[in-house]
């Protein structure tokens, strides 16, 4: 991938040397039939205040066994929403003494940080205490993959949540119940019973709550479980248990751009068991790896091994490319929001902050951040392609059009950008000025009008 800096490229100067001596540099221009003309005026759909989300989990300190004992520092990256999920505070956590018996200590806390920062928080359910099912043995003390045995005592602490956090704008009926050894070993005919329950219970304290349905990992099964689910809300009379069908779309170690091709799968999921709501991606991100393919060229940033094991970490430039394509592709594909796991956890091995010092903002951080900044509350064309050309087009709230342009892996195309007036990097500097046969690479850039 290309080097994350703004200053003139080597490509660049030649060509201004060029210019000057009268010509004598030989040209590195392509010839005109190499170069692709901008797909120009396509239609725009919005692009939600909301749609960019992240988790941000250490912000009242660390819960994750091993790991930073300090409080992260809060900064939304332009994000306007926050998914409480491994953060500590979970069902089994906050009412684990006994029924009515609440712990808030640490949603509290969590929850007078957030406040300061987000304008959305959604809350994931799930993961009953012992005393409401049968116990987890070992593991983390947050998880506990046993159904409740009573669907009403998950209901119950529905009830207490809300009436407690008025903040809070969301709930999410369960985590990857896919995941049978980790979070969720019942049949989907009892989830789909919980989460009519729950629904039930929120719509009883606030009407308005956007309800989110379970979330399971879909790269794996091709959308197998989620149409399952779906279709056990729809056969015990659920269809109004969820406001907007979810999913994680973590596709590591591929390439971002299949993001897109998996939420294009869900959609068809969703449609075909009679669910036309909006499609959100809870978790996105690369970590936790183990004995992964080969494949998609990501390196850590010491060693320059592939990143294909928990404790890799992807070098800053190939980051910020991921980042910054991920979201396009999840917005321009379909998605109505996307959520970044994680910030500050070491199972990331995208890394948006130094983890030595984590007030200092990383080149991924910094694309997510401008990115933000420029596509929320905006609109945003389909994604189209030619060859290893990737492009979208954009109009972002306060008037700006452009469009953004990047190229697969390692792979790169000239684009005639003589129609727009500046370039801006990835992380939002200013890049070479438009021309006739501009380089694009994996890093996006975005040419503006």
């Amino acid at each position: 991938m290309s080097t994350l800096v703004d200053n003139p490229s080597r490509r660049w100067m030649l060509q201004r040397g060029a210019a000057a001596s009268g010509g004598l540099l030989v040209s590195l221009s392509p010839s005109a039939g190499q170069t692709v003309q901008p797909r120009m005026g396509q239609p725009l759909h919005p692009v939600s205040r909301e749609a960019f989300g992240l988790h941000l989990v250490g912000v009242a300190g660390w819960d994750q066994g091993n790991g930073p004992g300090r409080n992260t520092p809060l900064n939304t990256f332009g994000c306007r929403s926050v998914r409480v999920w491994d953060t500590g505070a979970t069902w089994r956590r906050i009412e684990g003494r006994g029924k009515g018996d609440f712990d808030w200590s640490r949603l509290d806390a969590e929850m007078a940080v957030w406040t300061k920062g987000f304008d959305d928080i959604l809350f994931c359910l799930g993961q009953a205490p012992d005393w409401a099912s049968t116990p987890r043995r070992g593991g983390n003390d947050s998880w506990n993959p046993n159904a409740p045995n009573n669907s009403q005592d998950a209901a119950d602490f529905v009830t207490a949540l809300l009436r407690r956090y008025p903040q809070i704008t969301g709930l999410e009926h369960w985590n990857e119940p896919d995941k049978r050894a980790q979070f969720y070993s019942g049949t989907v005919e009892q989830l789909a019973q919980i989460s009519i329950a729950q629904a039930r219970a929120a719509r009883a304290v606030r009407p308005g709550v956007v309800l989110v349905g379970a979330a399971p990992q879909s790269f794996g099964d091709r959308g197998d479980y989620l149409r399952r689910y779906l279709r056990a809300l729809k056969a015990a009379g659920g269809a109004d248990a969820i406001d907007v069908v979810s999913a994680h779309t973590y596709v590591m170690p591929r390439q971002p751009e299949q993001i897109g091709v998996l939420a294009e799968l869900l959609r068809g999921v969703a449609d075909d068991a009679g669910f036309d709501l909006p499609l959100w991606s809870t978790e996105f991100g690369w970590g936790g790896i183990k004995n992964a393919p080969q494949a998609g060229g990501f390196a850590d940033a010491a060693t320059g091994a592939k990143v294909a094991a928990a404790g890799a970490v992807m070098a800053q430039d190939q980051a910020a490319s991921y980042i910054a394509r991920s979201y396009l592709v999840s917005f321009a594909c379909g998605l109505a929001r996307q959520y970044f796991y994680a910030v500050d956890k070491p199972f990331s091995a995208l890394r948006l902050i130094d983890f030595s010092n984590k007030a200092r903002v990383l080149p991924a951080g910094q694309a997510l951040t401008y990115l933000a900044g420029l596509l929320e509350g905006g609109q945003i064309s389909s994604l189209w392609s030619q060859d290893d050309l990737r492009g979208v087009e954009f109009a972002s709230v306060d008037g700006r059009r452009g469009q953004v342009f990047w190229c697969l892996d390692g792979r790169q195309a000239y684009v005639d950008l003589t129609r727009f007036k500046t370039v801006r990097s990835v992380t939002g500097g200013l890049a070479q000025p438009p021309s006739p046969h501009y380089l694009v690479t994996d890093s996006p850039v975005f040419a503006f009008a």
